[in-house]
């Protein structure tokens, strides 16, 4: 080969070496790259986009299309840069305002977002995408009138071109979004309309049936309501919310079991809002299963132990259910609690009189009675555990002021004990006597009846 070929042939090569960076490699990667973005790649996207930067730094679609691929891998920060520069290269180009007002919107950059889709509207004031896509960001940033006026413009807006008109599905977003800012501003029924809207084309759209059920909660338009959240229930089994909202729908209704039931179904699927076991509890309550109330009530005391009046009234439940093994540690921590109440103090003497621990009955009992000397139960409980200790003229006084203060059989009762016990039989036959008129089937009373009168000859 000679001289003059080789340097043909060196020429040659080099020409071929220089073909990458040709104005048509050029345009083939970008043509690529952005073919990638459209296909949801947008890795791969970056990398052949990367190539093309490389080769012409300021080109704007270059810039735009590699700002759409790192927003779609969720990079709005990294994106910024890109859609600004394209935006320098390719002034008011209303595609790269909207895309800058998407990437500070996902930044929680309100204001500036909202600035760029303003921008982007003024440009293109047809194209319905920007003005939803507005609202939704006047909403998250709070601004729920100004969002509702903007979404129903955008939803009215005549699309020019009419492919620039919103799809199907982006016209359902923007009633949700409408529903939900209207529901902000409790303006119901707009809201209602728009959700129904969104329920239309996707009736199974879990956001649009809990607002519409939440505001028929809220209107206290109770049949409705229930009605709306036994539809929920069809479409998402697993969320307690729904069980909350129908419990206390039913709750209102007066419906006990069929609250109890949704309470109990929202418990076993969250069980961190301990105020629940105590309105499950009081419901118990209410219908007289006091075992349940207790049990529900002790749920709730697990994780609030230091709460007083709830751990009084758990010794009361137990004292109805003469679980005083139960009641009384309950009503102790009470005490220990709370600031000295006569009725707590009543409560705790009157069980320990009852389990017969009366020497610990008695000034628990006084103390009771030193707050409120008008509580007869107290006044009654404290003469039996005076009588059982022995200390039965110490007794007559709080029996007399227990029939004083509640004149019943057992009240007469008690007194007729405490006098017989201190040789006072005659006044003693006087109680009981009393005592039997008012419960002639009392038998015990009859049998101490029947003593004293021996006793005194008779």
């Amino acid at each position: 080969m000679s001289g003059t070929q080789k340097l043909g042939s060196f020429v040659l090569g080099a020409l071929l070496l220089s073909v990458p960076v040709s104005a048509q490699n050029f345009t083939s990667l970008v043509d690529q790259g952005s073919k990638l973005v459209v296909q949801g790649k947008p890795e791969q996207a970056i990398a052949v986009l990367n190539q093309a930067l490389k080769l012409k730094a300021n080109d704007a679609d270059v810039q735009y299309f590699l700002g759409v691929a790192y927003l779609d891998q969720g990079q709005a920060q990294t994106a910024l840069p890109y859609f600004q520069k394209s935006d320098t290269l390719r002034p008011k180009d209303p595609s790269t305002l909207s895309n800058i007002g998407t990437a500070y919107a996902k930044l929680k950059q309100y204001d500036l977002s909202i600035t760029a889709y303003q921008r982007s509207i003024a440009l293109e004031p047809n194209n319905p995408n920007y003005q939803v896509k507005l609202g939704e960001v006047l909403y998250d940033k709070g601004d729920y009138a100004q969002a509702a006026d903007v979404l129903k413009k955008g939803l009215s807006v005549k699309a020019k071109p009419a492919t620039l008109a919103l799809k199907l599905r982006a016209v359902a977003d923007a009633q949700l979004a409408l529903g939900q800012a209207l529901e902000k501003i409790q303006s119901y029924d707009g809201a209602i309309a728009a959700y129904d809207q969104v329920l239309k084309v996707l009736p199974q759209n879990l956001p649009a049936a809990y607002g519409k059920a939440h505001i028929l909660l809220e209107q206290k338009k109770t049949t409705a309501a229930i009605s709306a959240y036994q539809k929920l229930l069809t479409v998402k089994s697993d969320e307690p919310q729904f069980y909350l909202d129908l419990a206390q729908l039913y709750q209102a209704q007066k419906d006990l079991p069929a609250a109890l039931n949704n309470y109990e179904k929202f418990l076993t699927l969250d069980t961190k809002q301990p105020k629940v076991y105590l309105i499950v509890a009081g419901l118990y309550q209410d219908q007289n299963d006091f075992a349940k109330a207790a049990t529900y009530t002790q749920k709730y005391l697990v994780t609030n132990p230091q709460d007083g009046a709830v751990q009084a009234n758990l010794g009361a439940l137990y004292s109805k259910l003469d679980q005083l093994d139960d009641a009384i540690p309950a009503y102790k921590k009470a005490v220990a609690l709370l600031p000295p109440n006569a009725n707590l103090f009543s409560n705790l003497g009157v069980a320990l009189a009852k389990k017969g621990l009366y020497d610990e009955a008695i000034p628990v009992l006084n103390k009771a009675i030193a707050l409120d000397p008008k509580l007869g139960l107290a006044q009654k409980n404290l003469a039996v555990a005076l009588i059982n200790t022995k200390k039965a003229k110490d007794a007559i006084e709080p029996a007399n002021q227990a029939v004083a203060l509640a004149p019943d059989a057992e009240a007469y009762k008690v007194q007729g004990i405490a006098l017989a016990s201190s040789g006072k039989l005659a006044e003693a036959k006087t109680a009981l006597e009393t005592s039997l008129k008012l419960d002639p089937a009392d038998t015990q009373t009859q049998e101490l009846l029947d003593q004293v009168k021996k006793a005194l000859g008779g």
